[in-house]
């Protein structure tokens, strides 16, 4: 497996899926901005939104995390080379949120 550093990416993504649309965090590591949207689930969406990003970064790597294994969305972004996919275990992030939620 290879070892990554943020540094290698010209973009960090996190994605929160849904069955209708995509929420995403997108953090460009050049001009240290973060923007937020939304995107359809439907195929066609996808598609275009990772070419969007090949084309916006020039072709250079992102990282793409998601609370996901397997899916379509996992399928539909594991065809492009300019996305390197993070998967991340649900009771994962569900263990991690509960850590940091404060009680009242």
């Amino acid at each position: 497996m290879k070892v990554f550093n943020p540094a290698d990416f010209a973009a960090l993504i996190a994605i929160d899926w849904a069955d209708r649309k995509h929420d995403i965090c997108e953090l460009d590591q050049q001009n240290n901005e973060t923007t937020f949207s939304v995107i359809s689930a439907k195929p066609e969406a996808i598609n275009a939104w990772a070419n969007a990003l090949k084309q916006k970064y020039n072709g250079q790597k992102v990282a793409v995390a998601c609370e996901l294994k397997k899916g379509p969305l996992i399928y539909a972004l594991s065809k492009f080379k300019h996305i390197i996919l993070f998967t991340i275990n649900p009771s994962t992030v569900a263990k991690y949120r509960k850590a940091f939620t404060q009680w009242c």
